[in-house]
């Protein structure tokens, strides 16, 4: 095989560089590697990634000779083995004992260790080389593995199908147990009555806690008053606190009874003989479902906490420590009438002196505020309305993000005689029929306000409030009302209108139609085009390439009428009974239906509306 430069000049031959041998080596070893390549995965995960944080921990000792001590020969070491899966490093701990008199912590630093500091060549010790029962050489260190945690042999387990041996016991260390003996101080046997002082320091801070109910309803204007029954084990005294509820009608007293011992004797008995010691209570009578006696009151205890469950069931055996329902008359909560707006103030102050004897200021959220001060969304809105001077009037609409508010606004017309200015104060203006505020739900491109008792219908918005309603939670704008608007607002300069439209061809596009309405300032916006796109031409079309039938949209402006009035619907809702009726007459051998027959039902049912 020859190749050739420039002037198709003979450059070199591939039989003088390369034999027929070496080619085929060459070409077989080609075609091997787009194997292994076609082979190879697809995504490779490095090592630091996919065992980043996993770390097995081995429980190991080690033996420390010790020299120049008649007391010892040598010391028993405990550490922790830590070995790093991500880059098979290994660091050895050593946990701090009191009093050892040897530097702890860190005993050997994160890095990879040599199997043989001396022969390099050995490798490195990686997780092969761990198992309970292993020693491990070093840096001239024997430590050996007697333990392994649980998530290191669930580990072992699942990715290696290794099962660790079982743990393995640390040999004593005799000069531990020297010291141990050493430190230990025998202590007198202690009597079986505990002192005062003896009860003070083991039981300080120690508390039970019973929940207790004084049941009075037997007497007049009695009830059930729940109280909570404190015994101190430090000095066997008991303080009784009464569970306050609101509106109690009680005198908020900080302890229904004081810290004391309290007499099992009821009050007004006859004295005891003398020589007789007073009974008091102790936690041998304090148990659940036990009465108490106090000051000649009958309390009945019937729960208690679980420090309290506890202490009796360690010191007195007691395993029934099920609580005691109490029954209790329940009252039907009184149900709150709010009572109408008079329309003085604003609700939210009105409605303060519902909840509070002194009223307190409406709560205002300063957050959102703070955050929407000076945001204002401002749409152009007309008013739905059968008066022919109010047909042409337009309107503006702001909603003030910070606080939820509406105010109206009816910019100023030449000629119009009518008042312009501010039309609606700012506040907030609820649904009709309802207790809700308008929000930014129902702030919908087509959609109606109710203002003042009037109806107002959402035309377009400015620049700014598009750009928002796109990160607000604003819905989508109805293009079918659009359309139905665009189509009024050309009906009401019809006569204007119609010369231009003559001049158009009988299906023009949007672009077309908007060239020619220009200069009326009748041009439909974007969003009107895409609301005549939406009606006349397909779905997710380009509404300045939508041919418009022209016959049928001058046909359609008939329909004007029932949109200034929001009866757009009712003539949608005939068509299909007209369609019904012109099924019906095919049926009967009348004549089909037409385009021109079509148009001329629209025309009827417009007037119809009229």
């Amino acid at each position: 095989m020859e190749f050739s430069g420039i002037g198709h000049e003979l450059q070199h031959t591939l039989e003088h560089r390369f034999s027929e041998e070496e080619a085929a080596t060459a070409t077989d070893w080609l075609q091997s590697w787009k194997t292994d390549a076609a082979s190879a995965p697809a995504e490779y995960i490095p090592a630091f990634v996919a065992y980043d944080k996993l770390v097995l921990e081995f429980a190991a000792f080690f033996k420390e000779s010790v020299h120049e001590s008649s007391s010892e020969t040598y010391r028993v070491r405990r550490v922790l083995i830590q070995y790093f899966l991500e880059d098979d490093t290994i660091l050895i701990l050593e946990p701090k004992v009191n009093n050892s008199g040897v530097p702890q912590g860190v005993l050997l630093r994160r890095h990879r260790v040599p199997r043989d500091d001396n022969d390099l060549t050995k490798g490195f010790y990686d997780h092969d080389d761990f198992a309970v029962g292993a020693e491990l050489l070093i840096y001239g260190v024997v430590y050996r593995i007697v333990d392994a945690n649980r998530s290191t042999r669930e580990y072992f387990e699942r990715e290696f199908h290794r099962t660790l041996g079982p743990a393995e016991s640390v040999p004593a260390d005799p000069h531990q147990a020297f010291r141990a003996r050493m430190e230990y101080k025998p202590t007198k046997q202690s009597s079986a009555v505990d002192t005062s002082l003896r009860q003070f320091l083991r039981y300080d801070r120690q508390v039970l806690r019973f929940y207790c109910a004084w049941d009075d309803r037997a007497s007049q204007y009695g009830e059930l008053r729940r109280f909570v029954v404190h015994y101190f084990l430090s000095s066997d005294e008991l303080e009784v606190i009464e569970c306050k509820s609101p509106n109690s009608g009680h005198e908020p007293f900080p302890a229904f009874v004081r810290r004391s011992k309290i007499p099992k004797a009821p009050m007004g008995q006859s004295q005891p003989l003398a020589g007789r010691p007073v009974e008091f209570y102790t936690d041998a009578d304090l148990r659940i479902g036990a009465h108490i006696n106090l000051f000649n009151r009958d309390f009945l205890i019937y729960d208690c906490d679980a420090f309290t469950r506890e202490y009796l069931q360690s010191k007195f055996g007691l395993d029934d420590f099920a609580p005691i329902q109490l029954e209790e008359p329940r009252t039907a909560a009184p149900i709150r009438e709010i009572p109408p707006y008079l329309g003085l103030g604003s609700e939210e102050d009105s409605l303060a002196t519902c909840f509070h004897i002194v009223p307190r200021p409406a709560h205002k959220d300063f957050g959102k505020m703070l955050r929407c001060d000076g945001q204002v969304l401002r749409f152009v809105a007309r008013l739905e309305t059968d008066q022919p001077t109010d047909a042409p009037r337009r309107f503006i609409v702001a909603y003030y993000l910070a606080d939820d508010t509406l105010a109206l606004f009816e910019p100023p017309r030449r000629n119009s005689g009518q008042t312009s200015g501010k039309v609606m104060e700012r506040h907030r203006v609820k649904k009709p029929a309802s207790n809700t505020a308008y929000g930014l739900a129902d702030l919908k491109l087509g959609g109606v306000l109710e203002l003042n008792r009037r109806r107002f219908v959402l035309l377009d918005a400015d620049l700014y409030t598009f750009k928002a309603m796109k990160d607000l939670p604003c819905p989508s704008p109805d293009l079918a009302r659009i359309e139905q608007e665009y189509r009024l607002r050309v009906f009401q300069e019809k006569a204007s209108v119609m010369p231009a439209l003559a001049a158009l061809d009988p299906r023009c596009s949007l672009a077309a139609l908007r060239a020619a309405l220009e200069p009326l300032e009748l041009g439909p916006s974007e969003l009107e085009m895409s609301a005549l796109a939406a009606k006349f031409g397909a779905a997710g079309a380009d509404p300045a390439q939508v041919t418009l039938d022209l016959a049928e949209f001058t046909a359609s402006l008939e329909e004007a009428p029932a949109i200034q009035l929001g009866l757009a619907g009712a003539g949608a809702a005939l068509l299909p009974a007209a369609e019904a009726t012109a099924t019906t007459a095919a049926a009967t051998g009348a004549a089909p239906s037409t385009p021109q027959a079509d148009r001329a039902r629209r025309q009827q049912l417009a007037a119809l509306l009229t």
